[in-house]
């Protein structure tokens, strides 16, 4: 009996210790001025997932012969995105264009620069037979998708999620799976 009273007051006594060290070492305080008011981490496929909905939502982005089916978004490091929509191109056939963005802050909301051309991959038709300038009409559809969409979803629920409160961007990142937006409060 006397082992385990001793067995006990010694655990109740070394958890109580360790508690008092972990408050000491992890102090509650505010935030040291000049830092970042609100970080939020986006995972993939959530931004997926309202892309979706959006596309779903409203009539598909057209542009010339070319209609949005759906867009699939993955992230790069360095703040880039790939993004990967599948178009309609006048009712003959799909493609799915692979682009690569970087990600900037402009004018405290998020921006988004297409870097080089769409790649097409294994399109099996012949870009010069087609009565129109394919590769141009994808990059405006990109461009157009890419600020309508998924800037225009991410920017509105950014500037509308916190209440009363009106943040801008600051900074923006990749890791991982997830983008990284750091707001500040105006």
């Amino acid at each position: 009996m006397g082992g385990f009273l001793i067995g006990w007051g010694t655990g109740v006594v070394t958890l109580l210790a360790l508690a008092a060290v972990a408050v000491h070492l992890a102090p509650i305080g505010s935030p040291v001025a000049g830092e970042t008011d609100v970080r939020l981490a986006i995972n993939i496929r959530y931004l997926n997932d309202v892309v979706q909905r959006r596309l779903a939502a409203n009539p598909p982005v057209a542009v010339a012969e070319i209609k949005t089916r759906s867009l699939q978004l993955g992230l790069l490091p360095q703040a880039g995105m790939v993004l990967t929509p599948t178009f309609d191109v006048a009712g003959l056939f799909a493609i799915s264009p692979s682009v690569t963005n970087q990600l900037a802050v402009q004018d405290g909301k998020l921006a988004m620069t297409m870097i080089g051309d769409p790649r097409l991959g294994d399109l099996q038709v012949p870009l010069d037979v087609l009565p129109f300038d394919l590769a141009g009409e994808v990059r405006q559809a990109v461009d157009k998708i890419t600020n309508d969409v998924l800037l225009a979803e991410l920017n509105t629920n950014l500037k509308a999620g916190f209440g009363n409160d009106a943040f801008t961007v600051v900074e923006v990142q990749t890791e991982g799976n997830y983008l990284l937006v750091k707001l500040e409060r105006k």
